[in-house]
């Protein structure tokens, strides 16, 4: 009787800390499980900033390129005129030379 008593008050015991091992596990699964969730979500954040970084890089390329389109033309526009204005300077400087 003494002998079964005790092995009753081991069992329990044995019982007492499985469950409380289980428990700690449930606990520590939760918690890691929510882990993986916030990482799941940051994952999803930082893929969206990303998404919306290289949005806005290819709005800024778009607008250097219609920026460096708008230099390239004035500058070809500038060329023009002083090709033009030179041109016009020597038929002056030929003109003058004649009345000489």
């Amino acid at each position: 009787l003494r002998h079964a008593r005790q092995q009753a008050m081991e069992r329990h015991e044995v019982e007492k800390t499985l469950n409380a091992t289980y428990d700690e596990l449930d606990r520590q699964t939760t918690r890691l499980q929510r882990l993986l969730d916030d990482e799941k979500q940051a994952r999803k954040e930082v893929a969206r900033q990303y998404d919306d970084l290289m949005n806005e890089l290819e709005l800024k390329d778009m607008e250097v390129g219609k920026i460096q389109g708008q230099m390239n033309h004035d500058l070809s526009e500038l060329e023009r005129r002083l090709k033009s204005e030179r041109r016009g300077r020597k038929k002056d400087r030929d003109g003058f030379e004649q009345i000489k």
